[in-house]
């Protein structure tokens, strides 16, 4: 009655593992690019607060009074 085709897709495969493996190494291009990220942001902080310090030291051995160990009078 009706003929059943059958269709052959085996010539898909190869390009399935080879999108598959383009998607695993962009995937882990932006996993390093966004570690790169973080320990560039981490260092600018640590470099922020190390500056901030130095700061606030210079300000305190110049008798600054911006560390006052007296509570505000309301």
């Amino acid at each position: 009655m009706y003929d059943v085709v059958s269709f052959n897709i085996s010539w898909m495969y190869p390009i399935v593992w080879v999108l598959f493996a383009l998607a695993l190494l962009a995937v882990i291009g932006c996993f390093i690019v966004l570690l790169l990220s973080a320990a560039k942001a981490l260092k600018a902080h640590a470099r922020w607060r190390t500056v901030q310090t130095e700061l606030l030291l210079a300000e305190a051995l110049a008798g600054g009074d911006s560390v006052s160990s007296d509570p505000p009078t309301a």
